[in-house]
C-alpha cells in the first residue's frame, strides 16, 4: 500500500505538484515509517519548497533507515550548505 503513495507522490511532483506529493510521501511514511525512499524524496521536495530544516530532518532520518545512501548524503550537504 505505501508503494501506491510513494508512485503517486512521484508522479505528482513530475506535474508541478510539490505539496499533493508531500501529502503522498507523508501517507506512505505513515504506513510505513521504514520507508527510507519516501523520507529521502520529501527531503528532496522539502528542500525545492524552501524547507531546508525539514529537507536535513527527512535526509537524516532516510539515513538512520538505509546509511549506505549516497543520494541522501549529497543531498543533506547541500542542503545544509544552502542554510
Amino acid at each position: 500500500m505505501e508503494q501506491e503513495f510513494y508512485y503517486r507522490g512521484i508522479d505528482k511532483a513530475q506535474k508541478g505538484d510539490l505539496v499533493g506529493a508531500i501529502g503522498d510521501f507523508d501517507k506512505a511514511i505513515e504506513i510505513n515509517p521504514e520507508f527510507g525512499e519516501a523520507f529521502s524524496k520529501r527531503g528532496s521536495l522539502r528542500f525545492d519548497l524552501g524547507d531546508k530544516e525539514g529537507a536535513i530532518a527527512d535526509y537524516t532520518q532516510a539515513l538512520r533507515i538505509n546509511p549506505q545512501s549516497i543520494e541522501c548524503y549529497l543531498g543533506r550537504g547541500l542542503t545544509r550548505l544552502a542554510l
